[in-house]
């Protein structure tokens, strides 16, 4: 009886709960480069605030903590524009089960646009920590 108490108590921790996740972006080159974040039409938002350093650091679930400037953007048309410092770290933001606001970027390069899907992990790297939080991001090179 015990066991099936236990069992009853940790099944849901494993499969009942929502999977943390926090976005970010990197520019590892020495130029600014402008990006396009295109904005999921079902959220209602009127503001966007990301947290931002002018250094490039690793990426791990809590790296926003260590982001000490703040920049404030309204969205037009479902999107958002924004200059991305060079040698930088930004955060997009948080959501869970690897869903968020955002459902893609664009990223404005002198060779043309480049489309980077917010939906999944295909084309973004993912570092795991202790308990299932999640990290995802794009470096921009």
């Amino acid at each position: 009886m015990k066991v099936f108490v236990f069992i009853s108590l940790i099944t849901p921790i494993f499969f009942g709960c929502t999977v943390p996740v926090n976005y970010y972006i990197r520019n590892l080159t020495d130029e600014p480069v402008k990006i396009s974040l295109i904005k999921d039409g079902s959220y209602d938002i009127d503001k966007f605030e990301f947290k931002y350093i002018n250094r490039e650091l690793p990426i791990k679930f809590d790296t926003y903590e260590n982001l000490i400037e703040t920049l404030k953007q309204e969205p037009k048309n479902n999107q958002v524009n924004l200059t991305i410092l060079p040698h930088s770290t930004y955060h997009l933001g948080f959501g869970s089960n690897f869903k968020q606001i955002f459902n893609k970027a664009i990223i404005y390069r002198r060779a043309g646009p480049k489309d980077i899907q917010l939906t999944g992990t295909e084309d973004l790297q993912v570092h795991k920590s202790f308990i299932s939080k999640y990290a995802v991001w794009f470096d921009i090179k």
